[in-house]
């Protein structure tokens, strides 16, 4: 990627990490059993979310059962997600799969980094993350259907494709 970096954006932390579950009270009751403990539960496009934290500190567990989106996403804390994708877009290697969109709470954009993980960059309007956003959920599909860096219709998910999941072109 060369000179280009996040660093001038304020990456500040690792918000959460975001996975699939396919029998969701089975899997809150083992993540509960290790000291996590239920922040919200919703849904989003039909698919059940439940948000699990520690009693005290940072870090949030999003389970969901979207079969679309059988993969483990990341979600990261920025200043701006507006600037982080203009950055980020000047990478040939990232995909977008959804450019930043608005939410109740700020700003969401999700993409495909070079190595095939899948990571959620998030904000807030005020510059603070609240725990467990769990609006925009995305099933990556193939690179026909990544969302191009110049797209207009941010809040449209790119084609999705059942049982598709992350990886590298």
């Amino acid at each position: 990627m060369g000179s280009l970096s996040l660093t001038s954006l304020s990456l500040t932390n690792l918000h959460g990490v975001r996975m699939f579950a396919p029998d969701l009270n089975l899997a809150v009751a083992f993540y509960e059993s290790l000291g996590l403990r239920v922040r919200r539960r919703g849904e989003l496009d039909g698919a059940r979310t439940v948000t699990l934290g520690f009693e005290s500190g940072p870090g949030l567990l999003t389970l969901h059962d979207d079969a679309a989106a059988q993969f483990t996403d990341v979600e990261l804390r920025v200043a701006c997600v507006h600037e982080a994708y203009r950055v980020l877009s000047l990478n040939p290697e990232v995909r977008w799969l959804r450019p930043p969109f608005e939410t109740g709470e700020g700003s969401v954009a999700v993409l495909r980094a070079p190595d095939g993980n899948v990571l959620r960059l998030v904000s807030r309007r005020d510059g603070a993350v609240s725990p467990g956003s769990t609006d925009g959920a995305v099933s990556p599909g193939s690179t026909d259907g990544a969302v191009s860096p110049g797209s207009t219709d941010a809040l449209t998910p790119p084609a999705l494709r059942e049982g598709e999941a992350p990886g590298r072109d």
